[in-house]
C-alpha cells in the first residue's frame, strides 16, 4: 500500500488540478475497487501485493483529493470544523475496525467485501455531485 500511495501522492492531486476532480475522484474508484477485487479473489501472492498497491494508490484519492473536493463545497468559515471532523474520521476509522477484527471476527474478506460494496456505493454517487467550483472558474 505504501508504494502505491507514495507514487499516486506525486501525481494525483496535479491530475485533479489539471483534468478535474470529479473526474479523477471516479477514476480512482474504480481503481480501488480492482485492487479490492484482486485482494479477494486472486489466488496468488502477486495479486494480492498488487491489489494493495492499487488499494494504496486510491488511498490517495480519499485523504487528498477528497479532502480537498468535499472541502470546496463547504462555506470558507466552516471548512475548518468540517476539515477537522474529516480527517478525525479518516484517522480512527482504521482503528475502529481493527478494534472490531480483533474482538470481534476474524474472517478479514467480510472487512474487504464491505470495502468494496462502499468503494462501488461512492463511485456510483460521485456521478451525482457536481465539479467544483474552482475548477469550472479556471
Amino acid at each position: 500500500m505504501f508504494i502505491g500511495y507514495t507514487i499516486s501522492s506525486i501525481v494525483l492531486p496535479r491530475m485533479a488540478d489539471l483534468y478535474g476532480r470529479k473526474l479523477i475522484f471516479r477514476r480512482f474508484f474504480i481503481m480501488h475497487a480492482i485492487g479490492i477485487g484482486l485482494i479477494l479473489f486472486t489466488p496468488s501472492y502477486i495479486g494480492i501485493y498488487f491489489g494493495l498497491m492499487l488499494v494504496g494508490a486510491a488511498s490517495t484519492l480519499r485523504s487528498a483529493v477528497g479532502y480537498i473536493y468535499s472541502l470546496e463545497f463547504i462555506e470558507t468559515s466552516k471548512q475548518n470544523v468540517a476539515g477537522t471532523f474529516m480527517k478525525t474520521i479518516d484517522v480512527t476509522l482504521p482503528i475502529w475496525v481493527s478494534l472490531l477484527f480483533m474482538n470481534v471476527s476474524n474472517e478479514w474478506r467480510n472487512y474487504y467485501i464491505v470495502s468494496f460494496i462502499g468503494g462501488l456505493l461512492v463511485w456510483m454517487l460521485a456521478f451525482l455531485i457536481p465539479e467544483t467550483p474552482s475548477f469550472l472558474l479556471a
